[in-house]
């Protein structure tokens, strides 16, 4: 059974009231107990029993607002040592953004009971349920009661597969992760590197975050609440050399593009590839690998490449410069991957923005984020439409960011017709494969599990 503390300000009482009748279904089927100080009776000793709570827990959930980070209570005497169970007995922490409040003010600082070590811990960079830019009290009754719809299914699942104790590397979410500049994360896996040289694939952790952009035009609209489980995801485009693999060992016929000069260096990404190669390269890996590979959805992508804060490009809020990305025609063919390490997304991901689009796993859908506007979307996947036609992200080397200060809105592409047995590419916007993603899964065949 899961025991889960829950950290909150009494001037968000109105708020987790409406949790309670989520808690109490928990607690009602025997998968949690769950513990606030509404549990401490007349002549308990109140920090006794708040101490016996946290040292107990294997789980917190932290309502994080403005008056929670104000109080010199939470601040002094639940926080640390929290934070301290997070950090050396592996006690999984659950943000839920409450109300709007100031992000520096949520670095916390405290000292490493065992090592007298000063440490910070940044509660805004955790994966967490509503975002710090789109809190609960920003969100209509019935989208709020989705979100904790999404925070019982995650305790749910938490009570059943509880995570590993952490280890000495146990990597701390810190204000790295919403700079754009992250170090590359130590969970990276290797195992393919004999196969495809330089291909390293990033956990992305599971998480809610905000999916979809008001100022981009209807495509986009509306900004809407998505839930992600846990994937990773290719650090880097998908280059020549590792497509190239892929070709010499099946048979499979080349991009249009695959012999022009100034395509074919082997750490360029590839380009000319249409959404069936990409799903045929993906089928290729898995087969190769014994995992399963897949381009990534939309939403994956858009994860990926904004976070939890909603920032406007994948290294944060800053206007692109030549140091960030390949894009509006600096030069007439992608630059080689991985180049523009101020680019880095949230996640430690490479070239999400210009150099070469994306294509993602969906069918497009135009009216697919209206259709999903009043709940929130758990792994979206959209299957349903003209089969023709897939999304595609994050622009190219000839195109500039429109319109300026966003990354470009997401874009419908068609694959191209067959003539005479062939598959013509256009050779003015050469499509890539560029990111894929795998998920590992359980004897269902269908569930991912919790990573």
């Amino acid at each position: 059974m899961s025991k889960i503390f829950i950290s909150y300000s009494h001037e968000d009482d109105l708020l987790l009231k409406e949790f309670l009748p989520f808690k109490k279904t928990l607690e009602r089927d025997g998968l949690v107990a769950v513990w606030t100080d509404k549990e401490i009776k007349t002549g308990d000793e109140w920090r006794k029993k708040i101490k016996e709570a946290m040292d107990a827990a294997n789980t917190a959930i932290l309502f994080i607002s403005q008056s929670f980070l104000a109080s010199e209570f939470i601040y002094n005497e639940e926080l640390p040592p929290l934070l301290d169970a997070h950090l050396n007995r592996g006690l999984t922490i659950l943000p839920v953004f409450v109300s709007p409040f100031d992000e520096e003010a949520a670095k916390i600082s405290f000292k490493d009971p065992k090592t007298g070590e000063e440490k910070i811990i940044d509660l805004a960079g955790f994966q967490g349920f509503a975002s710090p830019d789109h809190t609960l009290e920003q969100w209509e009754s019935l989208e709020r009661k989705n979100i904790f719809r999404a925070l019982n299914k995650r305790i749910r699942e938490l009570s059943q597969h509880p995570p590993d104790p952490p280890t000495k590397q146990t990597s701390v979410p810190d204000r790295q992760q919403k700079t754009g500049t992250p170090a590359v994360r130590s969970d990276v896996l290797s195992f393919l590197d004999e196969r495809l040289p330089g291909l390293r694939m990033l956990r992305v952790e599971g998480g809610v975050f905000t999916m979809g952009d008001d100022d981009l035009g209807d495509r986009s609209k509306p900004k809407h609440q998505v839930q992600l489980s846990p994937f990773y995801l290719a650090e880097t485009p998908v280059t020549n050399q590792q497509y190239g693999r892929f070709l010499q060992d099946t048979g499979h016929r080349e991009p249009r593009s695959w012999r022009e000069k100034k395509y074919s260096d082997l750490q360029q990404p590839v380009v000319g590839v249409d959404w069936n190669d990409a799903m045929k390269f993906c089928k290729w890996l898995s087969k190769e690998s014994g995992k399963e590979f897949f381009l990534p959805t939309e939403a994956q992508w858009e994860y990926a490449a904004r976070g939890t804060d909603g920032r406007r490009f994948p290294w944060g809020n800053d206007d692109p410069t030549l140091e960030h990305a390949c894009f509006g025609q600096q030069r007439d063919k992608p630059a080689l991957v991985g180049q523009y390490p101020a680019g880095r997304g949230p996640f430690g991901h490479l070239d999400l923005a210009g150099n070469v689009w994306e294509w993602c796993r969906d069918v497009w859908d135009a009216n697919a984020y209206q259709k999903r506007a009043l709940f929130v979307a758990k792994d979206p996947l959209v299957t349903e439409g003209d089969q023709n036609v897939h999304p595609v992200r994050g622009g190219s080397w000839s195109a500039g960011f429109r319109p300026p200060g966003r990354l470009p809105p997401r874009h419908p592409c068609g694959l191209p017709r067959r003539q005479s047995g062939l598959s013509p590419r256009r050779p003015r916007q050469p499509w890539s494969l560029i990111f894929f993603v795998f998920l590992i899964f359980g004897s269902r065949g269908r569930s991912p599990l919790v990573l």
